[in-house]
């Protein structure tokens, strides 16, 4: 099995409040991503990021922001532009939304088996 853990803030749980879905494009774009992308360069480098998504409800570590620029920076110039930011936030959305259907505890931790990650794996594929 494998264990994943969040830092909790306030609250006890990871992400935005739970069923809440994520913005509409238009939201992220004029409220998230233009606030943020601090040069006006059209991208968002890490530490625009690590100051963006606290404002989605995201509390992350350094290496988990590192994380998403490597995943989604299609590019490969340590930055993402705003379809890899709407990607990402989909994306790291599910993972959560995942995270929680194994969170019965409410203590920051999961335990997934070997063959539900692998289910999980599958999922995400199709």
């Amino acid at each position: 099995m494998a264990a994943y853990s969040y830092r909790p803030g306030p609250g006890s749980n990871p992400g935005p409040a739970a069923g809440a879905a994520l913005p509409d494009q238009n939201f992220l774009w004029n409220n998230v991503f233009r606030n943020y992308d601090r040069d006006n360069s059209g991208m968002m480098d890490k530490k625009e990021l690590k100051q963006a998504l606290p404002g989605l409800g995201y509390r992350l570590s350094d290496q988990f922001h590192a994380i998403l620029i490597l995943k989604f920076d299609r590019q490969g110039r340590g930055q993402m532009a705003f379809d890899d930011f709407i990607q990402g936030c989909f994306v790291l959305q599910r993972l959560i939304d995942i995270f929680r259907c194994y969170h019965t505890e409410q203590d920051s931790w999961i335990q997934v088996s070997y063959e539900q990650s692998l289910l999980y794996s599958l999922e995400q594929a199709a």
